[in-house]
């Protein structure tokens, strides 16, 4: 692995000028259920930087697009979370479906997209059970 000071598992950026800075937890667990932090995020622009983690975020949809589409400059095989798995050991086996990068991931979503096509799973739905409250 290379040597690198990791901060939360990953090497910190600094703010780019002119990126608006929020001073928010994404993970906090109000805003995974209240949705605020998804609201600030939109409403900041295409880019907002995270000053808890020293990371840049996107929220809005077409920047979003843009960024999962460009695996040239966005990659997914060192990792999807905080962790970069490219300077530092990572701490799970990599996912065959969101941890890989083309062609590979391209070749699993193939095959993923046939077992949950929108007619695949249109057809589970009389097949299923709702969770139960609790």
């Amino acid at each position: 692995m290379h040597s690198v000071e990791l901060f939360q598992g990953h090497k910190a950026i600094k703010a780019p000028e002119g990126v608006p800075h929020l001073d928010v937890d994404p993970y906090d667990f109000s805003n995974l259920t209240e949705r605020l932090y998804f609201k600030a995020l939109r409403a900041a622009g295409p880019f907002a930087f995270i000053s808890k983690y020293g990371i840049l975020a996107c929220g809005g949809y077409t920047v979003t697009k843009e960024v999962f589409s460009d695996h040239e400059r966005f990659v997914s095989s060192r990792g999807v979370g905080l962790s970069d798995f490219g300077l530092e050991e990572p701490w799970r086996p990599a996912s065959v479906i969101l941890g890989v990068d083309p062609p590979y991931h391209t070749k699993t979503r193939r095959v993923i997209m046939r077992a949950l096509s929108p007619k695949v799973v249109r057809d589970l739905r009389g097949h299923s059970s709702p969770m139960p409250n609790g």
